[in-house]
């Protein structure tokens, strides 16, 4: 939506507003949607422009910024420029996808480099999330600060060249304060008509305010790194990268986990009626909680899940070298395949520290489960202890 400018009050951006934004990121998507008219002629094409896109993680840097102003102890964390009404829409991804897959599905009753846009009505003010983000968890909102757009001004314009002389420039930029109070504020009613796609309610922004500082609350430094590895550089600690490499790999180690296991024979034998949709599902259940387990450095999570798949596993009447086979050929795999990518390179003892030895762990949980097992079903004349046998006296040697 940069493409365009910032529309007069009361008004809103169409499919129709031309892209005559004058900032210079505003010109950088004016000529992408030139290079796309002119490849028209070559293949058909259309403009889409997106609102702000955010995740369950954040994930757009400057709404990281404001969460992380806002949510902090810093002396500009009440602060809003002017009066808190500078405003874009958002739309999450997830609802961007849905949005992607319709627009090619109906390609062909598009006009050529026809505009649609990929956005809900209306925008989302600073105000609204300041009051959304500092609501959380609180009886109600802190109240904000507002600062008259003058000295917000002054004040973007010092801390831009404090920064820059200290080698760290802030996110904000002495030209955007020419935007503060103003709305970017939209109307795709023509888009959502052409397309039969809108937004779904539960992923508007102020909705899914609370799933994002969730998340920022349960895994602080995912969050950071998902939001600033690309834009300051910051090095992956490795079982980040190796949390990273299991997502991208989860469905080839499933695939070969399965035809291990489908092969092993008698060694597993009950694993050979489980059906192959049902190995697919649990396989990916048993692959997110390791990579669960390896991006919070808690093997906990992954001992916990073994623990109940073991209870089950044993009522439905698996032997615990089955689950120990099986849980080893895991591991085994994940290092397979992990030792074929060469950016797992150099990763070699975190994949002992953060895979091996949590499968490990599982397989402890497994043992340990099962014992509790097998004590409960154990009849009652088995648990009681053999009878000691009656003490003699001791055979004394005589002295010679």
């Amino acid at each position: 939506m940069a493409a365009c400018a910032f529309p007069r009050p009361g008004e809103a951006i169409t499919e129709s507003t031309p892209p005559w934004g004058d900032h210079r990121y505003a010109v950088t998507k004016r000529l992408g949607e030139e290079m796309a008219v002119a490849a028209n002629r070559a293949f058909p094409t259309a403009i889409v422009r997106f609102a702000a896109l955010f995740s369950d993680w954040c994930e757009y840097l400057p709404l990281f910024e404001f969460l992380d102003t806002w949510l902090s102890r810093r002396w500009n964390a009440r602060i809003l420029g002017g009066r808190g009404r500078s405003a874009v829409p958002y739309l999450h991804v997830r609802d961007l996808v849905l949005f992607l897959a319709r627009a090619l599905e109906h390609h062909e009753r598009l006009a050529p480099g026809e505009v649609l846009i990929a956005s809900p009505d209306g925008s989302t003010s600073h105000r609204q999330l300041f009051d959304a983000v500092t609501g959380y968890q609180r009886p109600r909102p802190r109240r904000p600060l507002l600062m008259p757009k003058p000295l917000a001004r002054l004040g973007v314009t010092g801390r831009w060249w404090l920064g820059r002389a200290l080698g760290r420039e802030p996110f904000e930029r002495p030209w955007m304060a020419r935007y503060i109070d103003l709305d970017l504020r939209v109307d795709a009613r023509r888009t959502r008509e052409r397309l039969g796609w809108a937004p779904r309610p539960r992923l508007e922004i102020l909705r899914r305010l609370p799933f994002v500082l969730e998340n920022l609350k349960l895994d602080p430094l995912e969050w950071h790194r998902r939001n600033l590895v690309e834009v300051r550089a910051l090095p992956l600690r490795p079982n980040l990268r190796l949390a990273s490499l299991l997502e991208r790999h989860e469905e080839e180690i499933g695939r070969r986990f399965t035809r291990r296991l489908q092969a092993a024979g008698d060694a597993i034998p009950s694993y050979r009626a489980i059906p192959a949709e049902e190995h697919a599902w649990h396989h990916r259940l048993i692959l997110r909680n390791l990579t669960t387990s390896v991006r919070s450095l808690q093997r906990a999570v992954f001992r916990a899940y073994c623990t109940d798949l073991a209870e089950r596993r044993a009522r439905q009447g698996f032997a615990v070298e089955e689950l120990r086979t099986a849980l080893g050929t895991l591991g085994a795999v994940c290092r397979e395949v992990l030792g074929e990518d060469p950016e797992a390179a150099g990763l070699e003892a975190a994949v002992h520290d953060y895979v091996t030895v949590t499968v490990d762990f599982g397989i402890d949980a497994v043992d340990e489960t099962y014992e509790a097992f097998l004590a409960e079903r154990r009849p009652p004349e088995m648990l009681s202890p053999e009878p000691v046998p009656e003490a003699t006296a001791p055979v004394i040697p005589s002295p010679s």
